[in-house]
């Protein structure tokens, strides 16, 4: 399988919120703290930080022929 690494875009901020929260809640829960950043942080403040920050995303890709 060939895994294709491009740069993520803002339409991808809902995507890249729902993994961030997903990678930190096992954290959360060692802890007992759900007021992490990773996990407190909105959708409009990652739309902000594609200002300053390199987003990137990664998907199965299939060449044809």
């Amino acid at each position: 399988m060939i895994i294709k690494i491009e740069d993520a875009t803002v339409a991808d901020a809902e995507q890249i919120l729902e993994l961030q929260k997903w990678a930190y809640i096992s954290e959360a829960e060692i802890y007992s703290d759900y007021n992490i950043p990773p996990l407190i942080q909105t959708q409009g403040e990652i739309i902000e930080d594609f200002d300053a920050q390199l987003f990137l995303k990664a998907y199965p890709f299939q060449k044809s022929g």
